[in-house]
């Protein structure tokens, strides 16, 4: 009996420090990849009067509200969320760590509570012109494992439109391409290598973005990839690093003309710097 009991003990031992193990790997590779980001990212100059030339209203006003004239605004950020993922028909709770650059690029790196003391690790990145997407029961099980191909449109489509939490990097300085649609509308392309994308932002009067939509985003349905339409609100806009952001969002996709949400998140810090922190 005695023996039995030492040998469950060192079992459990030896899982938890597996555990410990694949965590503090995952940790290294996401701060090595946040590294090759920032070393990958532009450097950010004074916003004018004259990045607006080109750029029509209402995303011209959008412009004005979030950055400060003659002020050089963030050229990265670093954010902290806590939210929840929608897995199946349950909402999981969940939290991460994003860098979005001017690069362009973002990393998301997070924990999604799956079970009592279960966590599912999960990384999205764009780095490079390359999207990759990795997921780990632990840290230590792979459940999903991609890179390239088909997700490098979404990859950076899901860049163009967290660019409400970096504005910057939605100016036409940094390729982005501005059209006017209507009063309330514009639609943001932007191209990088191979790859060209567009959203379309809609804006209220107060110069914010409340939502961006696209009728075509890659979703994965039993091992390939299906052309659907996508769209992400955003609201609670606050003053960070300089600039007017909102503090909430939630993304969806529209399946069968019903709106199905899957994200919903909320800041709960943010650092901003010419390079992100890695930790």
């Amino acid at each position: 009996m005695k023996r039995g009991f030492w040998v469950s003990g060192l079992l459990a031992a030896g899982a938890a420090g597996s555990a410990a193990f694949a965590s503090a790997r995952w940790h290294r590779v996401s701060t090595d990849m946040a590294a090759t980001l920032a070393e990958l990212s532009r450097p950010s100059t004074p916003f004018e009067a004259s990045d607006l030339d080109d750029v029509p209203e209402p995303a011209a006003h959008y412009f004005r509200t979030s950055l400060r004239i003659d002020r050089s605004p963030p050229a990265i950020v670093r954010i902290e969320h806590d939210g929840e993922f929608r897995m199946g028909e349950t909402w999981k709770p969940f939290r991460s760590t994003e860098v979005i650059a001017i690069a362009p690029g973002f990393l998301w790196d997070a924990r999604i509570r799956v079970a009592p003391l279960v966590d599912v690790y999960v990384r999205d990145s764009y780095i490079g012109g390359i999207g990759s997407m990795q997921a780990a029961v632990a840290a230590l099980l792979p459940v999903v494992t991609q890179r390239g191909g088909e997700l490098n449109p979404g990859a950076l489509q899901r860049y163009l439109g967290e660019g409400t939490w970096l504005p910057a990097l939605l100016l036409p300085r940094h390729g982005v391409r501005w059209a006017a649609i209507d009063s309330t509308r514009a639609r943001a392309s932007l191209a990088d290598g191979a790859t060209s994308v567009s959203l379309e932002f809609t804006f209220n009067e107060a110069g914010e973005v409340v939502s961006v939509y696209t009728p075509a985003r890659m979703r994965e349905v039993n091992g390939r990839y299906e052309p659907t339409p996508w769209s992400a609100r955003s609201w609670n806009y606050a003053e960070r690093c300089g600039m007017r952001i909102p503090l909430d969002a939630e993304v969806a996709w529209h399946l069968d003309d019903l709106l199905q949400p899957y994200w919903r998140g909320r800041i709960t810090a943010i650092e901003c710097g010419p390079v992100p922190p890695t930790r």
